[in-house]
């Protein structure tokens, strides 16, 4: 179901500790040669020591039924340990489930929780749920502000599936007032440069 390119995961495991890189990297290459049930042995061990990424790839393999039965109550558990380490592809991947009913009972006042951590991490499909939900009144109150903001922000990533976002915002505009409209793109604007100044900060911290 969410098996998701491995690109931005591989990155990423250049920049964790080499102690636990090994492993990380083994699972990786294995994933990536398709012998899932390597892989999913490597995922397992690191993910037991509490590695947010080797808990999401874990996730991803019971999801998925990749080097072993699905299972999504598991894949709904792993999702959430890596999620509750701030990992925002797992928010987001909790959040979907939750949404569902996936592996969990269905609850989308919680999925749009989780959905608003992913986004304001920086998820481009997080914001693009979270500005639907807030557009729709889906699990919380109708925010047609809130909503403009994240699906501006959404469609104006460079990433894939970006103009189903911008199309969903033109439809919103119809049903808002100008002065809205103004509010909006100042909050998404403000949104942006402090998310844009905090990633530039988290980069000298490295």
């Amino acid at each position: 179901m969410h098996n998701y390119l491995l690109l931005t995961i591989i990155c990423l495991a250049l920049l964790i500790p080499s102690a636990s890189y090994a492993n990380l990297e083994d699972g990786i290459d294995a994933y990536n040669k398709q012998d899932y049930s390597t892989a999913f042995n490597e995922f397992h061990t690191l993910a037991e020591t509490g590695d947010a990424k080797a808990q999401l790839m874990l996730g991803l393999m019971f999801d998925n039924a990749l080097g072993t039965v699905r299972d999504y109550k598991q894949a709904f558990y792993w999702y959430k340990q890596s999620a509750e380490k701030s990992n925002k592809r797992a928010q987001f991947n909790v959040a979907e489930m939750l949404a569902m009913g996936q592996g969990t009972d269905q609850n989308m006042k919680q999925a749009v929780e989780w959905y608003t951590r992913a986004a304001e991490a920086g998820f481009a499909e997080a914001q693009y749920k979270l500005g639907l939900a807030l557009g729709h009144a889906d699990g919380t109150k109708q925010n047609l502000i809130e909503a403009y903001k994240w699906l501006d922000i959404a469609g104006n990533q460079d990433v894939e599936g970006s103009e189903i976002a911008l199309k969903a915002l033109d439809e919103l505009k119809i049903h808002m007032k100008p002065g809205e409209v103004i509010e909006a793109e100042k909050r998404t604007k403000r949104w942006t440069e402090q998310f844009t100044e905090k990633q530039y900060n988290h980069m000298l911290e490295i």
